[in-house]
């Protein structure tokens, strides 16, 4: 009996398993008191595209709103925008847990902590409520590295890691690092299983019709091309990294980067050097330096979001508990290292409580932004004043809103679309809005009104003119 398998969780097992639990019960409550989505962009685009994908089976094997996440998360969105939010807060919870478990087979002390400094991250806990991407890439690389580290199934978690791509861009480069990982761990024979997802899916999407080359999972990636959104200093995600964390978090991540540079040139890494090396702080790495370089040169479409490090966040939280570690060395009297330890437990345990730059803001990061707010009255206008139209818009919060297939085009086309005028009818509606029409339709008001037909109806703006939207018609 003595040598079956342990079900009894220890002390600090059940605490975390109270703590997780919670979290998650929370997170629920959450999503259904606040009306945030997360942003107003991306976060509505991929619930859309998980929503509709029943009726437009081509979402399953589109590269922009990644095949993976739309399977996965679509049976979700059939319950509205709450349903992704739900999807999302089980990623994020599966983070936790394995975060927790990682941190335990990489005999961290303190490993409890790990999964409440990924939970109490300002921009992980507000954004999970949200459509966004990067919660399940999370989640799947925290399965398959716990998998590796724990030394379960190779096979396995070589081809979750492969899927990657399929639910965000970064995934290529986890696929890279894990590639390297593998070569040092000498498990040649797991290498060919890395490519399983882009064979999987090249043959399906192909096969099925979705796609008319078989390559399509490489000439179709959204983000293989040198447009710019923009560019800005290469340490932009440095300055952010902090307000996007909170203050404790940021600052034992410096402590644990520092530490493991220490360690490595001292040849101290511990149990498990290359687990620690290549899957925590590599992985988190690479991504963070791609990101740094892509806003810095302007290529790859990037806009300089913040909010991408989510996918890689269990492995900064990680990093951050590392540097705690680490400090609490540096005090040799085992009491004083207790009372220290004590405070900063609880400053992490409080910061979110307090008033700060880098915490939590409760009433704006988790209910939606005054543009949407815009946007909600330009859509209750619409639904009074011109219901059964085709609206010719490009903000998502309109179609959401509406609760309105946005991919159906009789009852949706894109702003830009007005362009041609065979499209422009007496059952045309035009919405046009001061960020999404004038950035990614780059399409000023001035421009929209060149066409003589065309009249504004009604206009709603912020009073610092932040926001705008206006709705255009034909002239009687």
């Amino acid at each position: 009996m003595k040598e079956m398998i342990r079900f009894r969780l220890t002390k600090e097992e059940r605490g975390v398993s109270i703590f997780i639990s919670l979290f998650f019960l929370i997170s629920l409550i959450v999503a259904f008191s606040f009306n945030g989505t997360g942003d107003m962009g991306d976060a509505i685009a991929h619930y859309q595209y998980a929503r509709y994908a029943f009726i437009h089976p081509e979402h399953f094997f589109n590269q922009w709103a990644k095949p993976l996440f739309v399977l996965l998360a679509s049976p979700f969105a059939q319950f509205g925008f709450v349903g992704i939010k739900i999807f999302n807060i089980i990623c994020g919870t599966v983070s936790l847990f394995f975060t927790y478990k990682i941190a335990q087979k990489l005999n961290f002390s303190n490993a409890w902590l790990a999964p409440f400094i990924l939970a109490s991250c300002t921009g992980y806990f507000t954004l999970m409520f949200s459509g966004l991407t990067e919660f399940l890439c999370a989640a799947l690389l925290s399965v398959a590295f716990y998998g590796y580290i724990a030394n379960k199934n190779w096979t396995f978690n070589t081809v979750i890691i492969s899927f990657l791509p399929f639910v965000r861009s970064e995934g290529l480069i986890a696929i890279g690092v894990v590639g390297l990982f593998l070569m040092f761990k000498k498990r040649w024979s797991m290498l060919p299983f890395l490519a399983t997802g882009h064979v999987i899916y090249a043959f399906v999407g192909y096969s099925l019709g979705f796609h008319q080359n078989i390559f399509w999972v490489f000439t179709k990636i959204t983000y293989a091309t040198f447009q710019a959104y923009g560019s800005g200093t290469l340490f932009h995600f440095v300055d952010k990294l902090y307000y996007f964390t909170g203050l404790p978090h940021f600052a034992f991540w410096i402590v644990g980067t520092l530490a493991f540079l220490t360690q490595i040139l001292r040849g101290r890494l511990g149990k498990n050097p290359l687990e620690l090396a290549f899957l925590v702080f590599g992985t988190f790495f690479a991504i963070f330096v791609a990101h740094s370089l892509f806003w810095y040169f302007g290529i790859c479409m990037s806009f300089g979001l913040i909010r991408v490090l989510n996918a890689v966040l269990p492995f900064f939280a990680l990093i951050s508990l590392f540097g705690f570690n680490s400090f609490l060395t540096i005090i040799t009297n085992i009491k004083a290292q207790t009372i220290v330890k004590n405070l900063i437990i609880t400053y992490f345990i409080i910061f979110q409580a307090i008033r700060h730059p880098s915490s939590i803001k409760w009433k704006s990061d988790l209910n939606i932004d005054d543009g949407q707010v815009l946007a909600n009255q330009a859509a209750a206008f619409l639904r009074e004043k011109y219901p059964n139209k085709t609206y010719f818009c490009i903000h998502p919060q309109i179609a959401l809103t509406l609760d309105m297939d946005n991919f159906d085009k009789t009852k949706f086309r894109t702003f830009t679309d007005i362009l041609d005028t065979t499209n422009v009818t007496n059952q045309s509606i035009f919405i046009w809005d001061n960020l999404f029409c004038k950035i990614d339709g780059r399409m000023s008001l001035e421009d929209a009104m060149k066409n003589p037909k065309l009249e504004i109806v009604k206009k709603w703006e912020t009073p610092n003119k932040s926001h705008t939207f206006v709705v255009i018609k034909l002239k009687d």
